[in-house]
This record gives structure tokens, C-alpha cells and sequence, in this order.
């Protein structure tokens, strides 16, 4: 059995220290909510997928959309409070949720 069974146990330790803007690291927490129980996929594309349409049916935006959109329900405060970096997520997020997906296999995926 993997030590890591759901998409959500990919979620459980924040980024180090590097966030986009403000509304991050809610995306992130209303990301793992969202996807607390789903099983793993069994293949880096499915996995992309997945990640994918999370993200674009959270904020609304395609994940292959520039700029950074606003999400009202982020917004708690600060100079960048409710804004999504899009780069943040293509950048660092997603790569390192995809370093942690590959690491649940004896293998490549």
C-alpha cells in the first residue's frame, strides 16, 4: 500500500516561503479541500488533468490564461488580497505537486 492513497495528501505541506500573491495559498487550501478524498491517478497526464480543471473550476480561468485574476472569496486584506498568480501556479505550485505525485511510484510516471 502507498503511504499516499489521495490527491488531497499531496496538499498537505504548504510551499516553502514563496507564494504568488495573497490569494495563493487560499487557492491552495481550497484545492486539497476539493480534492481531500480523490484517489490517485494513475498517470502523470491524468494527474495534469485533474490539477487542471480544479484549478479552472475554482477561479473560473483556464490554467492556460495570462494575468492574474481576482477571486473575492481570497480576499482577506493586503496589496495583492484576492489576486491569483497564474505564473505562481505554473512556476512552482504545480511543478512541485507533480514532483510529489511522481514520488508515490516505484517508478516514472
Amino acid at each position: 500500500m502507498k503511504a499516499v492513497e489521495t490527491v488531497g495528501q499531496l496538499f498537505r505541506t504548504h510551499p516553502a516561503k514563496w507564494w504568488g500573491f495573497r490569494g495563493d495559498p487560499y487557492l491552495w487550501d481550497e484545492m486539497a479541500h476539493q480534492l481531500v478524498d480523490a484517489r490517485l491517478p494513475d498517470s502523470y497526464s491524468e494527474f495534469a488533468v485533474l490539477l487542471e480543471g480544479t484549478f479552472e473550476g475554482l477561479t473560473g480561468k483556464k490554467f492556460s490564461d495570462t494575468g492574474n485574476p481576482y477571486i473575492e472569496r481570497y480576499a482577506h486584506g493586503g496589496m495583492s488580497d484576492g489576486l491569483i498568480s497564474i505564473r505562481f501556479w505554473r512556476s512552482k505550485a504545480f511543478p512541485l505537486l507533480f514532483k510529489r505525485f511522481a514520488a508515490t511510484f516505484d517508478t516514472d510516471v
